[in-house]
């Protein structure tokens, strides 16, 4: 979950980083996380096509947990700017629909 948050956050600071010269090392940091979020959702996908119910239940227990983990902390205007941060809002709204598109039942934590 953390892979793919990161990567999505990096999308984020992509785009809207204040120089380019950020926006162009954001866009290959995120690359490189969503090949990472890619591999990591491989595992996970394996894991629950060949666990036992036990073994299934324990892995989407476990995603659960990791998304309450999943936090932000809003570094101030002047930072979330420069490196094109998402503010808090707009972080839990993408970690949100993260959530609802893997089909996770859990409830996203306030940062």
């Amino acid at each position: 979950m953390s892979e793919a948050f990161g990567a999505a956050t990096a999308l984020v600071q992509a785009e809207r980083a204040a120089d380019a010269e950020v926006r162009e090392v954001f866009a290959v940091i995120a690359e490189e996380e969503l090949e990472h979020a890619a591999l990591a959702w491989d595992v996970h996908a394996w894991l629950m096509a060949t666990g036992t119910r036990d073994e299934q239940a324990e892995i989407t227990n476990a995603l659960g947990e990791a998304v309450h983990r999943v936090g932000y902390v809003d570094p101030g205007p002047s930072t979330r700017e420069a490196l094109g941060l998402p503010d808090t809002e707009t972080s839990q709204r993408l970690l949100a629909k993260m959530v609802e598109q893997l089909g996770v039942a859990a409830r996203v934590r306030a940062a």
